[in-house]
């Protein structure tokens, strides 16, 4: 492999550099990939060293580029990258960013009823909080979810807050006093 090799494409993970460096390779075109172990191994550093990168020869820059591009979503577009130009679609704006914290919120709050009551319940409790702290507007599916997740959440604090008193026998004591209570009033 010559020495001066020059960057045609990165990738978030080595899979994905992986199928464009067989496919140059099975066009014809040696290349090679850098920092692939780096992302294997230490993954959460894929955007801080940038990502695998596929090397060509430098003669063999072009046609790379122009048949990963060929491949429809294979290769970025480097000249874009390069001058920042961005899609219009990528501009567009969420109108409901709130939505996805709804969505966290009411997770939280169902599959804690199953795993972890208290702990997933306060994490639901918290997320609802930074929604409500943050003003962010909700289609009406969040708000489902949040009203779901405030129901669920009130539920299972209100059943935890009252286990130390069934548990101790406390309010099997006191249900008893006002069942008897209200009994003698509405037969007497």
């Amino acid at each position: 492999m010559p020495s001066n090799l020059v960057v045609v494409a990165t990738y978030p993970t080595t899979a994905e550099a992986g199928l464009a460096r067989e496919f140059l390779e099975s066009e014809g075109i040696a290349c090679r990939m850098t920092d692939e172990m780096v992302v294997q191994w230490v993954w959460y550093l894929s955007n801080a060293i940038g990502g695998v990168k596929v090397l060509v020869a430098e003669e063999d820059a072009e046609k790379a580029l122009a048949l990963l591009a060929e491949t429809g979503g294979l290769a970025p577009d480097l000249d874009e990258a390069a001058t920042g130009d961005v899609d219009a679609e990528d501009d567009q704006v969420d109108p409901y960013p709130g939505d996805p914290m709804a969505t966290r919120a009411w997770r939280a709050a169902v599959v804690g009823l199953f795993a972890c009551p208290p702990l997933l319940h306060f994490y639901s409790a918290w997320v609802l909080m930074r929604l409500l702290a943050a003003h962010l507007p909700l289609s009406a599916s969040g708000k489902r979810k949040v009203c779901g997740a405030v129901l669920v959440n009130a539920a299972v604090c209100a059943l935890v807050s009252l286990y130390p008193l069934i548990s101790l026998g406390w309010m099997s004591q006191f249900w008893g006093k006002l069942s008897s209570t209200l009994l003698n009033y509405l037969w007497c």
